[in-house]
């Protein structure tokens, strides 16, 4: 197996058995930075959202289809876009249930939020919940002062340096990577911290609650309320502060950019087989046949514009190379 350099148009040999006839070829892209697609540090893992409630009327999830109940005196408001929901802090909340894709360890909440009171966060609490699972599970929501904070309910927390002590709207969002953890206030990174903490999923998740009984309800409105199953950017965050109602496209992963371009690579595969007529043919070292290092290259401008590489799945017998 070989790595083509698109910039120095040299080949580098990737450790293998020496596998060389042509069974297929495999278009990757190069911030990957290694033939395995599965590897964790790969940056084009993927991610998506997985759930979002805009608050227009009901508690419709408009992408996972993990609907909502609400409860209590829970109702609707005017919101940043459409409408949004309204608790009063006492009793209120939406009960999603436990949905496996939001079990997450590593993602990104995003919503809209306003306080109905500078003083208060919940009526019924020192605390005022956006989103958030019982007993350790994770939780978004407000502290007595206005911060915000991520925990892991009844364990232990985090919080942001900023605080929202006014009733207006306010954009808010927190992102956890690993034992990273981020929090945004009206698109702007306010805190960076770090927490390591694993979660646990015994319980139902709320909107603007936890369980059980919708338990420090939040006083308040909350809207275009959004989970992703990954990190989002400053840049991400940003977009939609700047574009209420609006979403951040899914990450592409590895597998799908393969899965997304099979025409390309089977025209790849027959062009080769086409060009050398021979199942034997393999690629060794900087030495590549000039007319292979014009059809490689040309195949990654069409495909990958400025991309550094493509690699080649070779398989067959097994011989040196």
């Amino acid at each position: 197996m070989h790595k083509l350099h698109a910039a120095t148009k040299q080949f580098t040999r990737i450790p293998g058995k020496g596998l060389v006839s042509i069974t297929g070829v495999l278009i990757f892209l190069a911030t990957c930075g290694q033939f395995s697609v599965i590897a964790s540090s790969c940056p084009c893992d993927g991610g998506r959202l997985v759930s979002w409630w805009s608050g227009d009327g009901d508690a419709t999830d408009k992408i996972g289809g993990h609907n909502g109940t609400l409860g209590g005196n829970t109702t609707f408001v005017t919101g940043v876009a459409g409408q949004a929901f309204r608790f009063d802090g006492d009793g209120d909340g939406i009960a999603i249930g436990n949905p496996a894709e939001l079990q997450l360890q590593d993602f990104s909440i995003a919503a809209w939020v306003r306080r109905a009171s500078p003083s208060q966060v919940s009526n019924a609490s020192s605390f005022g919940e956006i989103l958030g699972y019982g007993f350790g599970g994770y939780v978004l929501g407000f502290l007595p002062d206005g911060r915000l904070f991520l925990s892991k309910h009844g364990i232990d927390f985090v919080g942001s340096n900023g605080a929202i002590t006014d009733t207006e709207w306010h954009q808010v969002a927190v992102t956890k990577t690993g034992a990273s953890v981020e929090f945004y206030i009206d698109g702007q990174l306010d805190s960076s911290v770090s927490y390591s903490t694993s979660f646990d999923f015994f319980t139902d998740i709320d909107i603007g609650a936890v369980l059980p009984d919708f338990e420090a309800s939040f006083f308040g409105n909350i809207d275009e309320l959004q989970v992703y199953d990954f990190a989002l950017t400053g840049s991400d965050i940003s977009f939609l502060h700047q574009n209420p109602g609006a979403r951040v496209p899914d990450k592409p992963s590895c597998i799908s950019e393969l899965q997304n371009t099979q025409d390309q690579i089977q025209r790849l595969t027959d062009a080769f087989r086409t060009k050398f007529n021979s199942p034997g043919f393999t690629v060794i070292g900087a030495t590549a046949p000039a007319q292979v290092e014009s059809l490689v290259s040309a195949i990654l401008k069409l495909n990958y514009g400025q991309q550094q590489a493509i690699f080649f799945n070779l398989g067959g017998t097994n011989a040196p190379h």
